[in-house]
């Protein structure tokens, strides 16, 4: 901009002299700007990039994806203290009881299951929770995967690094499993993108007769949303695809488009359900919602 303006009023020279300061000055402002973290380099690396939802249920996924999904430690954080609480507010129902000695005793164990393991952040995420909010209780975990490229890995950090816990690897899909005892929490974290391609309520729905009927899911509810958005970037990258392409819903981080209007509320979840096991219960949803151009 800069020389096409000098060039357009004949004044090449002063460019000359006067560019170097400007590019000094933007480089300085850059040089400013803080580091990018290591989670900031992995969302952009998938700006604007539409890319196909995977589907865990029916496809085993390999190790470098779980890698990619284990990179997000905010969300795993959360996920601990979703734990702790769960685990006070157990720990509270069962409360003390008295030996015939008189002496107070710990609650009976707790018993966790993490249906859909993977490589095992949740499971490292509950025992961190469990060393929070009461080390001294008896926690029977369980990690359940059916993923075999999972398994492996999961049964060598067993004997490893968590052979201080009481931890048992489950090969099943939580679905058909028939265990030996009920779960006081269930822990997944299934929620995939809005088309909902890793199956959450189907897969939670199924593994509910796993919790106690006063058990925790975690999570308990979820809602999607949607909003029009404008964009000229995002349909440039489908123009050589086939038809087909067009009518396919994409995993995006979105940074170049226009928000049309505020996001509205479309489908909610909630676990356990109390329709499960009724001829009326359905996963199946609906929704007609305006927005404002």
């Amino acid at each position: 901009i800069l020389r096409s303006e000098s060039l357009c009023q004949g004044n090449e020279d002063e460019f000359v002299r006067v560019a170097p300061h400007y590019v000094g000055a933007i480089h300085q402002e850059y040089i400013m700007l803080p580091a990018l973290s290591e989670t900031d380099h992995q969302i952009n690396q998938y700006a604007n990039v539409l890319q196909t939802p995977l589907q865990p249920l029916k496809d085993h996924l390999n190790s470098q994806t779980y890698e990619t999904f284990e990179r997000d430690p905010v969300k795993y954080q959360l996920y601990e203290k979703a734990i702790s609480k769960a685990m006070v507010n157990q720990l509270e129902k069962k409360g003390k009881s008295s030996s015939p000695t008189g002496r107070n005793q710990l609650p009976a164990p707790l018993v966790v299951m993490i249906l859909g393991a993977g490589r095992g952040p949740l499971v490292e995420a509950s025992m961190r929770a469990m060393q929070t909010v009461c080390p001294e209780q008896e926690v029977q975990f369980y990690a359940i995967e059916k993923n075999p490229h999972c398994l492996f890995l999961l049964r060598q950090m067993r004997s490893t690094f968590w052979n201080n816990f009481n931890v048992e690897v489950i090969h099943e899909d939580m679905r058909l499993w028939q265990p030996e005892q009920f779960a006081d929490i269930i822990v997944s974290e299934l929620l995939g993108s809005f088309g909902d391609n890793e199956l959450s309520p189907e897969c939670l729905d199924g593994a509910q007769r796993l919790l106690k009927k006063d058990g925790i899911s975690i999570p308990q509810k979820y809602t999607s949303f949607i909003s029009p958005i404008s964009s000229t970037h995002l349909p440039q990258t489908l123009k050589e695809q086939s038809a087909e392409s067009w009518e396919k819903g994409y995993v995006v981080n979105v940074q170049r488009a226009f928000e049309i209007d505020i996001p509205q509320q479309v489908f909610t979840f909630e676990h356990p359900s109390s329709t499960v096991g009724q001829s009326t219960h359905s996963n199946d949803r609906q929704c007609k919602l305006q927005f404002v151009a």
